[in-house]
């Protein structure tokens, strides 16, 4: 009991120290929804050239979006006619890196992080616009036609309007910032806290000392083996970065870590694969995975240039939580607990739509018009719900939709085609069909 008490206490921690950075983060990102359109943005991204991969890149950067919610908006992009570089710039820069994991990166692990996270994400997400500008068109076509003449659904505004006054605006800002973001960063974060108080508590001070992979290439595949694989985004994988530093693993591996897990995931990448092709997710991936790396040398480098101190357990230091930290630590539980009952919320009302449990029932729902059920691979986070709840609703005729990332399906009253349904969620880049009884 004493040593779940510590790790209680350890994560309380690091969830005060973190509260008022990944508010303010959230409050900026909430803005910028409102003031930068992806229309906006789609439309600087045209050209097959490095500028269009550079500005892809440096709108990349500050966008909180994961490595599955940058998906649909990367598909926007596309569809709307930005270059392929660009998109590929696009994907690689912003699940690094966003205004609250920066606003977090800076307040938890100091200045230095704070600088290079940005800034690798910005070269990186360059470097893999002109690797795939110089490898020229692929060869073989993907789900996405930037020539395609846009269906209505398309051809929709997605984000702020100009005719919105600041009233609305604020209200959009609220929601982006304090409902989807939130959202999507709920379980994450908590999982990131709870992981990092562990390791703080759990392990030795010399424990990768210990076990030879406290610095070096090695330690650095080490910490993509086991981030690559993991669905976490950009600001959750902070504390627990934060605990390996103080556990003896050098800052540069620590930094492999902030870079492999919120940039790749298994499930990003086979959506990726059907997206932008199979060469253009290869170039995803190695342009990643080699400029982690690179960073990661470069940060021990710089690390042992400045005399760069790092971070020990807030605990163990005797942190003292003051005045913002509590009243932030309190705000942001707030959001934490209601984005927790809307997650409930969302399955009752998944369980009161009385899903269909036959093939037939599925048939008949589909034709009548009245119900349509389907199988959606790919969504992983709230963020990816809403995307698809706004592509289908764009359609017209829907009187209530209801996607799930957790049940992998979506249900849809009104009187809606299925094909035009399934083909809006596919064009966002998720893979849709009707649900099936497999029993």
């Amino acid at each position: 009991m004493d040593l779940v008490v510590r790790v209680v206490r350890e994560a309380a921690h690091l969830f005060a120290s973190m509260a008022p950075y990944i508010l303010f983060g959230l409050a900026t990102a909430g803005l910028l929804s409102v003031t930068v359109s992806r229309s906006f943005v789609a439309r600087h991204l045209g050209n097959n050239s490095i500028g269009s991969a550079l500005k892809a890149a440096i709108f990349g950067v500050p966008l909180p979006l994961c490595s599955c919610s940058v998906v649909p908006t990367a598909t926007y992009f596309r569809k709307s006619g930005a270059s392929r570089s660009a998109v590929v710039s696009f994907l690689i820069s912003t699940p690094q890196t966003g205004v609250d994991s920066i606003a977090a990166t800076y307040g938890m692990l100091g200045p230095l992080f704070a600088v290079v996270r940005p800034a690798a994400a910005l070269v990186s997400g360059l470097i893999g616009g002109a690797v795939s500008l110089v490898l020229g068109p692929a060869r073989s076509g993907t789900s996405i036609d930037a020539s395609a003449e846009p269906t209505d659904h398309e051809a929709v505004e997605v984000g702020p309007v100009n005719t919105l006054n600041w009233s609305e605006r604020l209200r959009r800002a609220w929601s982006y910032a304090a409902i989807e973001s939130v959202d999507d960063l709920t379980v994450q974060f908590l999982l990131g806290v709870v992981i990092g108080g562990g390791i703080a508590v759990l392990l030795p001070a010399d424990f990768f000392l210990r076990i030879g992979l406290d610095q070096g290439i090695l330690a650095m595949l080490a910490m993509i083996a086991i981030g690559a694989p993991m669905y976490i985004c950009a600001t959750s994988s902070i504390p627990i970065a934060l605990a390996l530093i103080a556990k003896g693993l050098s800052p540069g591996a620590a930094y492999v870590f902030l870079v492999a897990g919120p940039a790749t995931n298994l499930a990003t990448l086979l959506i990726l694969s059907a997206v932008i092709g199979k060469r253009d997710t290869i170039v995803f991936m190695l342009t990643v995975l080699i400029s982690s790396l690179a960073f990661g040398f470069a940060v021990d480098g710089l690390v042992n240039l400045t005399g760069w101190a790092p971070p020990i357990s807030a605990a163990a230091a005797g942190h003292k939580v003051g005045v913002v930290g509590f009243v932030s630590a309190g705000a942001f539980g707030i959001l934490i607990v209601w984005a927790l009952l809307r997650r409930v919320g969302r399955r009752r009302r998944l369980a009161a739509a009385a899903v269909p449990t036959h093939p037939e029932d599925h048939a008949y729902a589909a034709d009548s018009g009245r119900r349509t059920v389907l199988s959606v691979s790919g969504m992983t986070c709230a963020q990816c719900e809403t995307s698809v709840e706004d592509a289908v609703r764009l359609i017209g005729g829907t009187e209530r939709i209801v996607a799930d990332h957790g049940a992998g399906s979506v249900v849809i009253d009104g009187s809606v085609a299925t094909a035009d349904t399934i083909r809006a969620i596919r064009d966002i880049g998720f893979e849709a069909r009707v649900a099936t009884d497999d029993r």
